[in-house]
């Protein structure tokens, strides 16, 4: 999510100034790709987390930017936040669209940071709908990233994994007219993945702008490009996830139980940080592009497998106060990340407005 240095020293020359996102029962065994996964979820949350080092990108803190201050003296941030978190699985054939979603809402969480190095985490703590009605879900999202300067420019890189399992399908009632949320309790949705954003212009900051929220002088823009591949899909231990009324109108595909995909994408658009009465901020960016994944996935008949092109879109804004010490405000992100299974269109939509205060030191 969203970071202060001093202004004593704005007058400094521009060369000696440093340079400054957030985003459950026994059950059967899950397919061996998604209990690899957990396996990696559980070595994020156990073994710490390390800066990287290259001596072809120096760290964003040895350099800096034209507006700024000349050095970043409180190293140390801590920052809190309180989440509305969404997720959504569309699965697409013709006319028909099924969309699970997990019965979450209010997150929690907390980011930290030293020396330009970010790590955040947040959980959920209330769900959106009846438990009794649309079951319970457990919700799991780690982030960390780091900005290094390449070609005098702003290279981001950011680690992620999201984890959600107990979805319910949201249009039951679209399928089974008076009945009530078909519930798949097993069912378990991951994606994890490493993102590289570069920006073009050297005086703009990622870091400084959505994660550190530290105040500049004067509003800058940027042209941006974005790298991400990783691995997403879902797990219903073995069971459709199709109700048995559609399943005709999906093929081979209306048993589908399993989906995984290996991807790549590339992105490209604008990011902008605007500044107005000394420390108040509005920054915002906008991508979209493509994504090649490898992907395969379980029906009734066996495992099938194929390679897909399908769209990709990022949209993130924020608004708050970014002092010299203390932070706040609020931040809201929508993604889309999209394959096919054989014939049928996946897409994977996280949206999230969070509300934070934090403070440097």
């Amino acid at each position: 999510m969203l970071g202060t240095s001093s202004f004593a020293r704005r007058c400094e020359p521009r060369h000696k100034r440093r340079s400054g996102a957030d985003r459950g029962t026994a059950r059967a065994p899950l397919h061996p790709g998604l209990l690899g996964a957990r396996a990696l979820l559980c070595a994020a949350l156990v073994i710490p987390s390390a800066p990287a080092s290259a001596q072809a990108a120096e760290p964003s803190a040895a350099t800096a930017k034209p507006g700024e201050p000349d050095e970043h003296d409180k190293l140390f941030l801590i920052r809190p936040f309180v989440a509305l978190d969404e997720l959504s699985l569309e699965l697409t054939r013709g006319s028909q669209t099924l969309s699970f979603v997990p019965n979450t809402q209010l997150a929690v969480g907390l980011r930290l940071a030293y020396a330009g190095f970010s790590i955040s985490g947040s959980v959920d703590v209330e769900a959106s709908e009846d438990p009794e009605v649309y079951g319970t879900s457990d919700y799991l999202a780690l982030q960390a990233g780091r900005a290094f300067r390449v070609a005098e420019r702003e290279l981001f890189i950011s680690a992620f994994l999201q984890y959600h399992e107990g979805l319910y399908l949201e249009n039951s009632v679209d399928i089974v007219p008076d009945s009530s949320p078909i519930l798949l309790p097993e069912m378990v949705v991951l994606s994890l993945g490493l993102t590289a954003t570069y920006y073009l212009n050297p005086e703009f900051s990622f870091d400084d702008t959505f994660i550190e929220f530290r105040p500049r002088l004067q509003t800058v823009g940027s042209w941006t490009l974005r790298l991400s591949t990783g691995l997403m899909g879902f797990d219903n231990a073995g069971v459709s996830v199709v109700p048995e009324p559609l399943r005709a109108s999906f093929g081979d595909e209306g048993t589908l139980n399993w989906s995984s995909a290996f991807y790549v994408g590339a992105m490209g658009g604008y990011s902008i940080d605007f500044r107005f009465f000394d420390h108040w901020c509005l920054a915002g960016s906008l991508m979209a592009g493509a994504t090649v994944a490898s992907e395969r996935h379980d029906i009734e008949q066996g495992r099938r497998e194929g390679t897909t092109l399908a769209p990709a879109a990022l949209f993130a804004i924020a608004f708050g106060y970014s002092g010299e010490t203390f932070h706040s405000g609020i931040f809201a992100y929508v993604d889309l990340e999209s394959y096919n299974a054989g014939p049928v269109e996946q897409n994977i939509i996280r949206a999230a407005a969070a509300l934070f205060a934090g403070v440097r030191f």
